[in-house]
């Protein structure tokens, strides 16, 4: 962890009166007693340095106690998650988990858990929990999962998955085809040719009415992520916050008015005509609007900062458990790697100490996190006063961090004979790519 915390406080309730003892882990957080350090565990387990790997039950723990849906791939997958199809199924397998996890309740061990998994008895002993308190105490979630232990069991083949999942998709495409007015008795190939046709943004837009229409958003992993604002929520439950103001919106306009307000980057003034409220920041008594949700949709879909697109890098890693250094799945582009620092990472160890620095910034306590002031930072050109300064982070290796917080701006202004107008993000691209390639040269890196 490259930062030290400005002031000690506890880790879990936040207490700084009562005398506070260092996890000896990882000599970084702070408890004023051993039943907090306890009860924060769940979450510490993935900042500290514990004695033994970290499992895919221990993101589910996490989840649980976040009251989540956990978003971590292989979780989904070993949990049942990435089998659920229908929206109230992944609700309930986590008021399920809830059940058995929490420590007021059946409070089952993350490592039991784990355990379970890998023996094959999951099912076998998630209904030997839940049997051995009275029925009138089981709630509702348990006798759902006897109806649906397919998710859990392995009996539903592949091919039966992908059947239920084939026509649940066709229903959802039909549910929004029909929700914006087209002909109910089209078929599933006319629906399907007429989405495919629709220009980028349009189908985007259609894309996400059925995303909508599902109880779903946008993930990390998808430009509509950062087009639509998602980007800008700092929690999951902000992200599902924006999704209802965006379904509430969607019943009060039409299909044409959501596209073109998305394709004129007028989203905020269709929310304000229609009287839909957007989130907004709670520390804000001025904006009516999320100052950071109002940059994303005042741009999008055409323009958007750059750090909206570092913050997706560095999200996409932690949800799928990535090394800093492993790009196979998501790479920074070529705008990230010039703006923020990671063209002048020579090594692994470098590309770690970033991403570090980033992963931090992006995990602060709520309302803390400023990236709007991160990306001013930026053009600025002073990253590291901004950390170092601004922020006052005590950072290690500071002159490697120095090194590193590097770019090509302050930019000299434009002037009449280089102004150039319809700039495309494509543009922006290859003209940052080429950037970057003389950057790498200048460094020695990729010299033979």
């Amino acid at each position: 962890m490259p930062l030290d915390p400005p002031s000690r406080r506890c880790a879990s309730c936040g207490e700084n009166d009562l005398p506070l003892k260092r996890c000896t882990g990882c000599n970084k957080a702070w408890y004023c007693s051993r039943e907090c350090q306890k009860v924060d565990w769940v979450r510490h387990i993935f900042d500290c340095n514990p004695s033994r790997s970290i499992t895919t039950a221990d993101y589910l723990a996490l989840a649980v106690r976040e009251n989540l849906i956990p978003d971590h791939p292989q979780t989904c997958e070993d949990y049942g998650f990435a089998r659920a199809i229908d929206s109230s199924q992944s609700p309930n397998l986590l008021g399920l988990y809830i059940g058995l996890l929490d420590p007021d309740r059946l409070g089952v061990k993350p490592l039991t858990l784990h355990r379970w998994r890998l023996e094959g008895t999951l099912v076998e002993n998630i209904k030997r929990e839940f049997e051995r308190i009275p029925k009138a105490s089981r709630g509702g979630y348990y006798p759902w999962f006897l109806q649906n232990q397919y998710l859990l069991d392995g009996t539903q083949t592949k091919q039966e998955w992908q059947e239920q999942f084939q026509s649940h998709m066709e229903e959802a495409f039909r549910r929004a085809w029909s929700f914006i007015g087209k002909p109910p008795d089209a078929s599933g190939a006319e629906i399907h040719r007429w989405s495919k046709s629709l220009p980028q943004y349009l189908h985007h837009c259609f894309s996400f009415y059925v995303m909508l229409l599902m109880g779903q958003h946008p993930s990390v992993d998808t430009a509509l992520w950062i087009t639509l604002g998602f980007c800008a929520c700092e929690w999951q439950e902000d992200e599902m916050e924006l999704s209802l103001s965006y379904s509430n919106l969607i019943r009060c306009c039409t299909f044409d008015e959501f596209c073109d307000a998305y394709t004129s980057s007028s989203l905020v003034d269709l929310f304000q005509s229609k009287g839909v409220d957007l989130p907004k920041d709670p520390s804000d008594k001025i904006n009516p609007v999320d100052p950071c949700i109002f940059d994303v949709l005042s741009g999008s879909p055409y323009r958007n900062k750059s750090v909206w697109r570092l913050k997706q890098y560095i999200e996409h890693k932690i949800v799928n458990g990535e090394d800093a250094e492993d790009d196979s799945i998501m790479h920074p582009t070529p705008s990230i790697s010039a703006d923020y620092g990671f063209h002048r990472c020579g090594s692994p160890e470098d590309r770690r100490l970033l991403f570090g620095l980033y992963k931090e910034f992006f995990k602060q306590k709520r309302g803390q996190v400023k990236p709007l002031q991160l990306h001013q930072a930026c053009v600025q050109g002073r990253l590291f006063a901004y950390f170092t300064e601004d922020l006052q982070m005590r950072l290690k290796q500071k002159k490697v961090y120095k090194r590193l917080l590097v770019n090509p701006y302050p930019l000299p202004a434009p002037g009449p004979s280089n102004a150039v107008a319809g700039i495309t993000l494509a543009d922006k691209e290859e003209a940052t790519a080429q950037v970057l390639k003389t950057l790498q040269w200048s460094q020695g890196v990729g010299r033979r």
